[in-house]
C-alpha cells in the first residue's frame, strides 16, 4: 500500500481527480490484494498519460495570422494591438500596414482566445482551435463602439418624406413613407455619415421620416417616441439631432414642451425657418408652391397628384389642385410655416401690414417663439448650431398684393402681376436660401452659426456634410461637394401600358419587358413602378444624347404618352396618343443637349404601304356589287388601324352599292397609320354610268323598296326604256342610213330633236308620278338622272 501511495505521488503531478480518490480509498478502506493491484495498475496508466500529455504540448506546435477590419467600411486597421492566450502565456502583436498580424510556434494542445481593444470600437474576443502543425487564417472584425459616441437622428422638412403607395396608388410598395426619392435631398449626407463619420444606419444612425400634411404637433409626439426607441437600443442617454427646414420646427416644439425628457446632445438647425418663410404664402393663397421652375414644379405635379388620388380636384390646373389639397385635406403644417411677422404689403399704399391684423395666423410659430417657451430652448443645456444661407436678392421678403381674386384663393391678397408664367409678380426679394429669409433662419441664439453661401435651401444639406460632421465628431474633415442636378425628365402614361426609358448611355429605368420586373438603374431616378394607377417615372438629366422611351400594351385601349423637360428656363411639355393592344411596343425618341430638348418623335418614321385591290379605276353599272378590298403593311411598329373614305367621308361597309350612288365621277381613299403613329392614303377614281339593262334592273329594286308604289307604272316605265332602247339600236341606225341613201335629213333632225325635249317630257312625267304619289322623290330623281343620261349618251 505504502508503494502504490508513494508511486500515485510521484507520477501524478497534478494530483487528479483520480488519483486523489485513490489516496482516499487507501487511508480509509483495507482492499484486498486483486484491489490493490488494478488501483495501482490505473494510477500508473493515468499518470503516465499526463506526461505524454506534456511532451505533446511542448513539441506540437501551429501559427495564427490574419486581418483586422472595420465592420462598418470593411477598412483595413493598421497598428492595432491583437492579444492572444493560451495556456496562461499572453502574446502581443501590432498590425502591420496592411493590417495583418501574426503569431508562430503556438500550442495546438491548448484552446487559443484572442483578444482586441481598440478606441472608438467595441472590445473583441474569440477563442479558436488551432490544428497542429497548421496555420489558421483568422479575420478580426471589430465593431464600432455605439455607446462611446452619441446616436443621431436625421429630420427632414416639408415634402422630404413620401409614402409611395400613397402617391401613385401603387399596392406593390411598402405603406410607410421614406426620405425624398425624387430630389435624394438628404442621400448624399447619409452616405457620408456613414464612411467618412463612422456611423452605422439603423444602430447609430436613424432617420424620421413623416407624413409631413399633419400638424407639427403631432409629428413632434412621433419625434419623442422614435428618440426613446433610440435611447433603448443603443443604451445612450442623449441623441444628436441634424434638422432640416420644418423639421427644426418639430424639434424645438419637443424641447419647449413638456413632451422633452432632456435626451438631446446636440441640435443642428440647417436651414431652419425658425420665423416662418414668406414663400409659403404663394402655396397657402394660390397653390403655388415657389418660384423655382424646376424642383417647385415638380413638387405641385406630384400635389395635384395626391389631391386627385383623394377626390379633393378634378381641375387640369395644377396649381388648382394644390390650393385645394391644401385647404381640404387640409396641410396642417404648411400654415404653420407662415411668418409671424410683417410680410404683406398694400399695393395702393406701399405699405406693410402689421401682423397679425389681415394676415393668416400661425399660431405654431407664435407659441414657439413667445419668450417663455424660447427660454426652455435655451436652458435646455442643448449645443445648437445654426447652418444657413445668406445669397442677395435670392429670396422672397415680402408681397406687393391687390384684393383676393374672389375664387377662393389669395383671401389676404393676390401678389400683384402674379401668375403661373410670372411668378416674381408682386414679389420683394431679400438674402436667404431661395425659401428662407437669413432673418429667419438666424433667429435662434446659437453658439455656432455656419453661412453657406451658392447654395439653395434643398442642396444646403449637401453642401453642408463637412460642418454637420465636424460638429458630430469635432473633427474636420473636407468633403468635396457634388452639385445636384437641376434637370429632369418626367414621362408618364394614362392608359394600359407599362413605361421603360433607355437612357444615352444604356441605362434603364420602368419596366423590362423580358423579365417583367421593375428595374432602376439611373442614379436618383424614380420610378412609380408598373403597378401604378397610372406610371410615370422621373429622370435627372446627368448625359445627353437620345433617350428612348419604350410602352408595353398591357389591356387594348387608347393611350396618351405625356414626356416634360424641366430646367432653369421652364417647363416643356409635350403629348402624343395612340392605341394599343396587348404586348403591344411602342418606341419615342427625345435628344437632350445643351441647348434644348427635341421634339419627341416615335422611332418608326416610315408610313404604313396601301394597294387598293378592288374597285379599280373603270367604269361600272349603277345596278352593281363593288367589294372593297385594299392591302395595308406595316414592317415596322405595326399596322394600328385603317379607314376608308367615299367621296371623302368615312364608309364603312365592305361593299360598294352603286344603286346608292349618282351616276359620274367617284373616289375611294384608303388611309391608315402604324403604332408609331405615321399615317398613309392613297385614293382611287371609279365613274358609275348606266345602260339600258341596269334601268331596268334599277325599276325593279325601286319597286321591291316601294319607291314605286304603283305596278301599272312599273310597266310603264319599263316600255318606255324598251322604247328607249329599240330606237338607239333599231330605228335611229336605220333612219341615218336612209338618211345618207336619199340625201334627206329627217333623221338627223330627229335625233337632235329627241335629245332637246325628250328628256323633259320625261322629267314632267316623272313630276306628275310623284305628286300623284306613284313614285318617291328618290325614285323620281334617280329615273331622271338615268334617262336623261342615255338619251345624252
Amino acid at each position: 500500500m505504502l508503494i502504490l501511495s508513494a508511486m500515485a505521488r510521484i507520477f501524478s503531478r497534478d494530483r487528479g481527480i483520480l488519483s486523489i480518490r485513490a489516496q482516499s480509498i487507501l487511508k480509509t478502506a483495507r482492499p484486498k490484494r486483486g484491489q490493490i493491484i488494478i488501483i495501482g495498475l490505473l494510477l500508473v496508466f493515468f499518470s503516465l498519460n499526463g506526461l505524454f500529455a506534456q511532451a505533446a504540448i511542448i513539441a506540437f506546435t501551429s501559427n495564427i495570422t490574419g486581418v483586422v477590419v472595420a465592420a462598418n467600411s470593411n477598412e483595413i486597421l493598421p497598428q492595432v494591438e491583437v492579444t492572444i492566450e493560451t495556456e496562461g502565456t499572453i502574446l502581443s502583436v501590432l498590425t502591420d500596414s496592411q493590417g495583418r498580424y501574426s503569431f508562430s510556434d503556438i500550442s495546438c494542445a491548448y484552446p487559443v482566445v484572442i483578444r482586441v481593444n481598440q478606441e472608438g470600437y467595441q472590445p473583441f474576443q474569440a477563442a479558436v482551435s488551432v490544428a497542429c502543425y497548421k496555420t489558421l487564417e483568422y479575420q478580426i472584425t471589430l465593431q464600432p463602439n455605439l455607446r462611446g459616441t452619441d446616436p443621431v437622428i436625421l429630420i427632414p422638412g416639408i415634402m422630404g418624406s413620401w409614402n409611395r403607395n400613397l402617391l401613385d396608388l401603387n399596392p406593390e410598395m411598402p405603406d410607410e413613407w421614406i426620405l425624398d426619392p425624387f430630389f435624394h435631398t438628404y442621400d448624399r449626407l447619409l452616405e457620408e455619415l456613414q464612411t467618412t463619420g463612422g456611423y452605422v444606419l439603423n444602430e447609430n444612425l436613424f432617420t424620421l421620416p413623416y407624413d409631413w400634411r399633419q400638424k407639427n404637433e403631432y409629428t413632434a409626439q412621433r419625434l419623442a417616441d422614435r428618440l426613446a426607441e433610440i435611447r433603448q437600443q443603443t443604451g445612450a442617454t442623449k441623441v444628436d439631432v441634424i434638422a432640416h427646414s420644418m423639421g427644426g420646427l418639430i424639434a424645438r416644439y419637443y424641447i419647449e414642451t413638456d413632451l422633452y425628457q432632456n435626451d438631446i446632445d446636440q441640435l443642428i438647425f440647417i436651414a431652419t425657418p425658425q420665423r416662418g418663410a414668406p414663400k409659403a404664402y404663394l402655396a397657402w393663397g394660390g397653390g403655388y408652391l415657389g418660384t423655382n421652375m424646376v424642383s417647385d414644379l415638380i413638387k405641385e405635379l406630384l400635389i395635384a397628384r395626391l389631391a386627385k388620388h383623394s377626390g379633393l380636384c378634378n381641375y387640369t390646373s395644377a396649381s388648382d389642385c394644390v390650393h385645394e389639397y391644401i385647404h381640404l385635406y387640409p396641410v396642417a403644417s404648411l400654415q404653420q410655416l407662415l411668418p409671424d411677422y410683417d410680410y404683406l404689403r398694400n399695393s395702393d399704399s406701399g405699405l406693410l401690414r402689421a401682423y397679425p391684423n389681415g394676415y393668416p395666423s400661425n399660431h405654431f410659430l407664435e407659441y414657439l417663439n413667445n419668450p417663455e417657451n424660447l427660454a426652455k430652448l435655451y436652458s435646455s443645456n442643448i449645443e445648437m448650431s445654426v447652418i444657413y444661407n445668406s445669397t442677395p436678392a435670392s429670396t422672397i421678403e415680402s408681397y406687393s398684393v391687390v384684393l383676393p381674386t374672389g375664387d377662393g384663393k389669395w383671401l389676404y391678397g393676390r401678389p400683384d402681376g402674379f401668375s403661373w408664367f410670372n411668378r416674381s409678380g408682386g414679389v420683394s426679394y431679400g438674402n436667404g436660401d431661395e425659401t428662407v429669409p437669413v432673418f429667419s433662419s438666424r433667429f435662434i441664439n446659437s453658439e455656432l452659426f455656419i453661412n453657406k453661401l451658392d447654395t439653395d435651401h434643398s442642396k444646403i444639406v449637401s453642401a453642408s456634410i463637412t460642418n454637420v460632421i465636424e460638429i458630430l465628431k469635432n473633427e474636420y474633415i473636407q468633403i468635396k461637394v457634388v452639385e445636384p442636378v437641376n434637370d429632369y425628365i418626367i414621362i408618364g402614361v394614362y392608359s394600359p401600358v407599362d413605361l421603360l426609358v433607355k437612357t444615352p448611355s444604356g441605362l434603364l429605368v420602368g419596366r423590362e419587358r423580358e423579365s417583367s420586373q421593375d428595374v432602376n438603374q439611373v442614379e436618383q431616378s424614380y420610378y412609380a413602378g408598373a403597378g401604378a394607377l397610372n406610371e410615370y417615372i422621373i429622370i435627372p438629366v446627368t448625359e445627353q444624347g437620345e433617350y428612348k422611351i419604350f410602352t408595353q400594351g398591357t389591356a387594348a385601349g387608347d393611350f396618351s404618352l405625356e414626356v416634360a423637360y424641366l430646367d432653369d428656363n421652364g417647363l416643356n411639355k409635350q403629348t402624343v396618343v395612340g392605341q394599343t393592344t396587348p404586348g403591344r411596343i411602342g418606341e419615342y425618341n427625345i435628344t437632350v443637349d445643351e441647348q434644348a430638348v427635341s421634339r419627341l418623335v416615335p422611332a418608326d418614321q416610315t408610313p404604313p404601304r396601301l394597294e387598293i385591290i378592288s374597285p379599280a379605276a373603270d367604269n361600272y353599272l349603277h345596278n352593281q356589287l363593288l367589294p372593297i378590298d385594299y392591302l395595308v403593311t406595316d414592317a415596322e411598329s405595326g399596322v394600328n388601324t385603317s379607314w376608308v373614305y367615299v367621296d371623302k367621308e368615312i364608309y364603312s361597309p365592305a361593299i360598294l352599292d352603286l344603286f346608292e350612288f349618282s351616276l359620274g365621277e367617284h373616289t375611294l381613299a384608303v388611309s391608315a397609320t402604324d403604332w408609331a403613329g405615321n399615317t398613309a392614303s392613297t385614293t382611287i377614281v371609279f365613274k358609275v354610268i348606266a345602260n339600258f339593262q341596269s334601268l331596268r334592273a334599277d325599276i325593279e329594286r325601286l319597286w321591291q323598296t316601294q319607291d314605286i308604289k304603283n305596278k301599272f307604272i312599273k310597266i310603264v316605265l319599263l316600255k318606255q326604256v324598251d322604247w328607249l332602247e329599240k330606237w338607239y339600236t333599231e330605228i335611229k341606225p336605220q333612219t341615218l342610213i336612209n338618211q345618207q341613201q336619199s340625201d334627206r335629213w329627217p333623221g338627223e333632225y330627229f335625233d337632235y330633236s329627241t335629245k332637246q325635249w325628250l328628256p323633259r317630257l320625261l322629267g314632267e312625267t316623272l313630276a306628275r308620278y310623284e305628286k300623284l304619289g306613284f313614285i318617291t322623290t328618290k325614285a323620281r330623281k334617280m329615273l331622271t338622272e338615268q334617262f336623261t343620261y342615255l338619251i345624252a349618251n
